[in-house]
């Protein structure tokens, strides 16, 4: 595999991340990131922590929906 192929793949991988968690691409591609692992820990921060990280994610994304219909309809 050359390493234009393997750089792909691993662009691939690092946008399968979902953006809240997400590392900074650099990090990734050393391989200094690691994920958070606060489930053995304490599992129900973690779940609390994936669902709040989910709802600003939604909103998020329901903001620029909606910045992009105004932009839309302000166009035509």
């Amino acid at each position: 595999m050359s390493d234009i192929e393997k750089r792909k793949e691993l662009k691939r991988e690092w946008e399968l991340i979902h953006p809240i968690d997400r590392p900074d691409w650099e990090s990734f591609k050393r391989g200094t990131w690691k994920g958070r692992k606060l489930s053995h820990i304490w599992p129900m921060a973690d779940i609390a922590d994936r669902d709040r990280r989910a709802k600003e994610w939604t909103e998020h994304m329901a903001e620029v929906e909606r910045c992009e219909a105004l932009t839309t309809q302000h166009l035509n």
